[in-house]
């Protein structure tokens, strides 16, 4: 069985989804979209320090610095010195006057150590001379990027822009000169006419924005609607079709494609001429849910609905998919990442770690099988944890120098105050409970965890085990599996919503189906009403 997973897998991992078309994330209001950008920028960084070790970023001016003045303490402390930090564009004046963009994003950027924040280069050159400022700032992108192999210009991870009223991005404004960009031209462009004050700049040339890993607009209030809806096309013949760029319209903020697809993220008057599409999600729900399986087929549902499905492979036995869940257009879209996590407790409190260290998880939803411990319990049965215990964990020999009269259960860490079992979410717990669905057992109580695949004679035979784990509070232990308490243990270090989902594979009597990959599917297909509950309430 392990052999065919790991060969599903490696199968799994090669396979790849086409780059994302231009999404749209509507947030009900300014401050929900500074929410959900601080939140989007915080993963983007994450992965990348994750990946890279560094985080190289373009940031824009205008009304983004406030927007992502939340970042100053989303960021862990020890990645900001992971972060390298360049402007989309600059203004050429003084670093101190107020149409500096490096003045308007340092509050935020403090914590990232100076020599890292790549501002206007004065000490190369004159403000009045933006053609060799152009060529100074590229050098140092040049000096901190990879370079494209195809087309020779440095690779950013992020490019945060905005979009102005008349459909700007950076310093490059439509019908201007910079938008024609002949082969060997620089990375980094000068312009000394813009239309907006003050008339000289540098900015990221086009093709420079469009070689980095992703972008993300930020666009914010009623100014922006009417340029935002000229970009993007709908095929009237078919209205659930997803938008596409208006090539044809010209302003240069259609333009920007970079390899890893654009977000956008506005808020509900800037999206308000929008037209309805699967391209445009409605408010998302704050924080990402993040949802395992302990093989593929405890996936499959998340394949078949999470849209804009994106792909990383962690690892040859790890592929971690972000996306969007959404069960009826017009309703609140979910950002959603999901994975295999793999059999046993150390794969799966690995990927745990991963969804929530590299992909920003805020909530954990583990769903799969388990074998039946109490003869209530019949095949396809559903079980909610109420909490989760480590069975095979067992320090009761163990005696703590400074606490000679405390004797250890089995189960119980040392050193935590006597912690022994992991709780499921209340909330996440009570949402379980509320899914609609039908001409199903769903029973709530203990789910216990061990290393061994457990026969019906070793069910048996472990029942002293079973009786010594039963409690008072939640009552005896319902089913065994070989992952849950790994990762309920990881979301209580981490202080995360998790929640616990079993469906029954086998019964104490020995029942069970005989084929357990058409079982483990058929499972997944009854617990996912309430996966999809959760994940769209949580």
């Amino acid at each position: 069985l392990s052999r065919k997973l790991q060969w599903e897998r490696i199968q799994l991992a090669t396979t790849r989804t086409q780059e994302m078309a231009p999404r749209i994330v509507v947030h009900e209001s300014s401050e929900e979209l500074s929410y959900g950008a601080v939140k989007s920028v915080a993963a983007a960084s994450s992965r990348a320090i994750a990946e890279r070790g560094k985080f190289v970023v373009a940031l824009s001016g205008g009304s983004m610095p406030k927007m992502l003045m939340g970042l100053a303490t989303e960021i862990p402390a020890k990645d900001w010195a992971c972060w390298h930090v360049f402007f989309a564009d600059e203004r050429c004046v003084p670093l101190d006057d107020d149409d500096s963009n490096f003045k308007a994003c340092e509050a935020f950027l403090v914590q990232v150590p100076r020599s890292q924040v790549f501002a206007l280069p004065v000490e190369a050159a004159s403000v009045d001379d933006p053609a060799a400022l152009a060529a100074a700032y590229e050098a140092s992108l040049r000096a901190v990027c990879e370079t494209d192999a195809k087309s020779g210009l440095p690779v950013i991870d992020l490019c945060l822009l905005g979009m102005g009223p008349d459909g700007h991005t950076a310093s490059l404004f439509p019908g201007h000169p910079l938008l024609e960009y002949p082969s060997g031209s620089p990375a980094v462009t000068s312009l000394t006419d813009s239309p907006k004050h003050p008339p000289k700049r540098i900015t990221l040339a086009l093709p420079t924005i469009n070689a980095a890993r992703d972008a993300f607009f930020i666009a914010a209030g009623g100014a922006k609607a009417d340029v935002l809806a000229e970009c993007f096309d709908l095929d009237p013949s078919d209205p659930s079709a997803a938008l596409t760029v208006n090539s044809k319209c010209g302003y240069p903020c259609s333009m920007v494609d970079p390899k890893g697809g654009v977000v956008w993220l506005v808020d509900k008057s800037a999206a308000a001429k929008l037209p309805e599409s699967p391209s445009v999600a409605p408010p998302c729900a704050r924080g990402k849910v993040g949802i395992l399986g302990a093989m593929p087929a405890e996936i499959a549902q998340l394949r078949a609905h999470v849209t804009d499905q994106k792909e990383t492979v962690v690892n040859p036995f790890l592929t971690v998919v972000e996306g969007w869940l959404q069960n009826k257009p017009g309703l609140q879209a979910v950002p959603v990442v999901f994975a295999a996590a793999g059999v046993g407790l150390v794969a799966a409190s690995s990927a745990a770690t991963v969804l929530i260290e590299r992909f920003g998880a805020e909530s954990l939803v583990f769903t799969g099988v388990a074998g039946g411990l109490v003869p209530e319990l019949k095949v396809g049965d559903l079980l909610v944890a109420l909490d989760c215990v480590n069975y095979e964990f067992d320090c009761r020999a163990f005696i703590a120098p400074f606490a000679p009269d405390h004797r250890h259960a089995r189960g119980e860490l040392p050193f935590t105050g006597g912690i022994r079992s992991f709780p499921s979410d209340p909330r996440l717990v009570a949402l379980a409970c509320k899914a609609s669905i039908s001409e199903t057992t769903l029973v709530r109580g203990r789910l216990l965890s061990g290393s061994e695949f457990m026969t019906t004679a070793r069910k048996a035979e472990m029942g002293p085990v079973w009786k010594e784990l039963d409690d008072p509070a939640v009552g005896p232990p319902l089913a065994v599996d070989m992952e849950c308490a790994g990762v309920a243990q990881i979301c209580l270090q981490y202080k995360l919503p998790f929640l616990g989902l079993r469906a029954v594979s086998d019964t104490t009597e020995g029942d069970a189906n005989a084929d357990f990959n058409e079982f483990c599917q058929n499972a997944a297909d009854r617990l996912w009403p309430i996966v999809e509950f959760v994940a769209l309430n949580a």
